[in-house]
């Protein structure tokens, strides 16, 4: 009997607070964080300005994005006023969400440029940027080599050597984007090419990594793309072999040019995307802590930024 006495309390405990928790239901209040205004810009020369703004609201683990359609967004030189952006919404493309534009303004290398965005209930929103100077790109040499492979998929594989002149004396950053296109394409029963889509190789099948382990450069999320700053080599000449590959199907994908984007980039750039690429990697790691993102955005978050690129072209052999 003294041993059934614990279980039998234990019981009655339970029920107790099952019929209280039905009589009362507990009171237990969670925070909801008020949502954030988040600016998303990154603007070159001789390119119209575009930005997208979106609420941002998080509740217990979860965040939550929605694309605000009613602000008003202006842009300054100085105290000058330039343009207020108007909203465009995209029409045969869900992957990109509605953004202001400017119909006019665009912006050149080296002056500053604000923005000022109002949402209805939020105070105004400032940020600053410029797009820096470039660096001198030197000779960009490409090869490659193409390998049939079982399925009906070929494999390029491919070396890039990237050679720039780092500007001496002031601190540079930099953001190297490798960039593969396909067309897809059907034959009709004619025998007629009909040219689909042109889109992004998928990012699982393109491969890319540095050969120079000695100067330091992260991997963005696009895994296709690296960042890197001077620290190791202010005001040399430098040069930076690749090698990777990637796969298509040459029996429904025609294959456009390989293209590198150089791009000399702001502080605020390169930190945005460092830190977005480390907080990325850190995703379910119950031992790395959390890598706040920076951001140059007054009153909200988020990056207004602008960079200098230069693309430059390569025929694949195949």
């Amino acid at each position: 009997m003294l041993d059934m006495l614990p279980r039998y309390t234990l019981l009655i405990v339970s029920a107790v607070l099952l019929f209280g928790a039905c009589e009362q239901p507990l009171d237990i209040t969670i925070e909801r964080e008020a949502p954030n205004i988040v600016i998303q810009s990154n603007f070159s020369e001789n390119h119209v300005l575009q930005v997208v703004v979106q609420k941002e609201e998080r509740f217990s683990s979860n965040v939550f994005t929605q694309i605000v359609t009613d602000a008003t967004v202006k842009v300054f030189n100085g105290d000058q006023f330039l343009e207020t952006l108007e909203i465009v919404y995209t029409q045969n493309n869900e992957s990109v969400p509605p953004y202001y534009q400017s119909v006019f303004f665009k912006p050149v290398v080296g002056i500053s440029y604000t923005i000022q965005v109002e949402v209805p209930g939020y105070d105004p929103i400032f940020a600053t940027s410029l797009i820096p100077q470039a660096a001198n790109l030197g000779d960009i040499s490409f090869n490659n080599q193409a390998e049939s492979l079982e399925g009906g998929l070929e494999s390029i594989n491919f070396e890039i050597g990237i050679s720039f002149d780092d500007p001496a004396d002031v601190d540079n950053y930099y953001h190297i984007i490798f960039i593969q296109e396909v067309t897809n394409y059907t034959i009709n029963s004619n025998g007629d090419t009909i040219l689909g889509k042109t889109e992004l190789i998928n990012p699982e099948d393109l491969f890319v990594d540095p050969l120079n382990g000695n100067i330091a450069m992260i991997k963005f999320t696009d895994e296709r793309s690296f960042l890197l700053k001077d620290d190791a080599f202010d005001g040399q000449q430098i040069s930076i072999p690749f090698k990777g590959s990637f796969f298509f199907r040459p029996g429904s994908q025609i294959l456009q040019p390989f293209k590198v984007d150089f791009r000399t980039v702001t502080e605020d750039y390169y930190l945005y995307h460092t830190s977005f690429a480390k907080n990325s990697r850190t995703g379910g790691d119950p031992f790395s802590g959390p890598v706040v993102i920076h951001d140059n955005i007054k009153g909200g978050s988020g990056l207004f930024s602008g960079y200098n690129s230069n693309i430059t072209s390569f025929d694949i052999t195949n």
